[in-house]
């Protein structure tokens, strides 16, 4: 029998080297020299904060924020130069400061057509709080905004996923009556609401019926796997372990459904916490399956999900040898055999310390590190967004 080893064309490219440990062996970050300009970054015009991006086949789409600390606008651009140059930004909201933020995060999230067309949904700030839905076209002005009205309880964080046959799923956290916000902690779930002409949608229908716990501070995420048509939702729990207990299960769980109907849920980690700190996650395609990406206890974690058990691989987090950091906020993606993930950290002993943005490359096949660094400037405030380009590496967008 021969073993074949199939790896990075970086690994292939490039020759290891050779710098060792206190004990003689190789360091594992250490075994590829990275290009200097293999992870590049780009900042966001016109001063925009919290990037989500969409990655077509010819090109990029970009969600942001521009605004205050309580409410704003949404704003896409798209590029078809891989961040070199943007379009002129297209206001999703149609009035100015109808888009949610609360702290570092806002409520908007985008996907990619089939067709081109770029489906954006988000929170409004107003009181209570409603659900918008609007679609972009390939070539021209924003259609009007579809109201997807004020579920009780809805949170800020909301997801959309387009399939191949254009099928809109607009995802969102909200409980099922006002009785349900009464109880401790308060009772929501996952709801979906279905369209595929992003003008009429379904009736709100629950989609993980084994819990009803849902964390109101995190950031949830949808995808459909581009390879087995498989759709993906990741989003944090936050439900009683027990009755008399104030701890309670910050865990993230992962739902699927093969044809936008039924949904099964698998966990993916299981944190235990009083606390429910608002928290970031992002779903995105892999060379063949989909990548996972999210933050748990103050550290940040990937991971890619195997196809046929749909269930997450171990996941893999930043370690290093120096002080303990806190992280948060990640976003990633694989490239040619490699992912990359940036996240925001500072030093564990400093609380107060502004934060860094960070990256590291790992192979994805083996998932050894392969370089890392920090941005060369410091970030504004919120997240990073990152993106293969086709040519191999990545660039980091802030």
């Amino acid at each position: 029998m021969i073993a074949v080893l199939v790896t990075s064309p970086l690994l292939l490219a490039l020759p290891p080297a050779t710098a060792q440990d206190g004990r003689g062996r190789a360091k594992l970050q250490n075994l590829v020299q990275l290009p200097a300009d293999f992870v590049r970054f780009a900042r966001l015009p016109e001063g925009g904060l919290f990037p989500r991006v969409a990655r077509g086949k010819d090109e990029l789409a970009v969600l942001y924020f521009q605004g205050g600390a309580e409410r704003g606008d949404l704003l896409v651009v798209r590029s078809r130069d891989e961040g070199a140059s943007f379009s002129t930004p297209q206001r999703v909201d149609p009035e100015p400061g109808t888009a949610a933020r609360a702290e570092d995060l806002h409520g908007g999230e985008l996907d990619l057509g089939p067709d081109g067309s770029v489906h954006v949904v988000w929170t409004t700030p107003s009181d209570p709080p409603a659900l918008r839905y609007a679609r972009l076209p390939a070539d021209g002005e924003p259609l009007a905004p579809v109201d997807l009205g004020a579920p009780p309880g809805l949170c800020l964080s909301a997801a959309v996923a387009v399939n191949g046959a254009g099928r809109i799923h607009v995802f969102y956290l909200a409980a099922e009556g006002a009785e349900d916000l009464e109880a401790v902690p308060p009772e929501r779930r996952v709801w979906v609401r279905r369209s595929q002409d992003g003008l009429e949608f379904s009736p709100p229908e629950p989609v993980d019926r084994e819990s009803t716990g849902v964390s109101e501070h995190s950031a949830m995420t949808a995808h459909v796997d581009e390879v087995m048509g498989t759709l993906y939702v990741l989003y944090r729990t936050g439900y009683a372990l027990k009755p008399d207990s104030p701890s309670l299960s910050r865990g993230m769980r992962l739902l699927h459904s093969e044809d936008g109907e039924a949904f099964k849920s698998t966990w993916v980690d299981n944190w235990k916490s009083v606390r429910d700190p608002r928290s970031n996650a992002g779903l995105g395609q892999e060379d063949l399956s989909t990548l996972a990406v999210w933050e748990s206890g103050g550290q940040v974690f990937w991971s890619v999900i195997r196809r046929q058990a749909k269930k997450m691989n171990v996941p893999m987090e930043p370690r290093s040898d120096g002080p303990a950091c806190v992280r948060a906020r990640p976003a990633g993606a694989a490239g040619s055999g490699e992912v990359c993930l940036a996240w925001l950290e500072r030093p564990e002993a400093e609380p107060d310390a502004a934060p860094k943005l960070a990256w590291r490359v790992w192979l994805r096949d083996g998932r050894a590190p392969i370089g890392d660094g920090v941005a060369p400037e410091a970030l504004r405030c919120g997240w990073p967004a990152i993106f293969p380009r086709a040519a191999g590496g990545f660039t980091v967008l802030y």
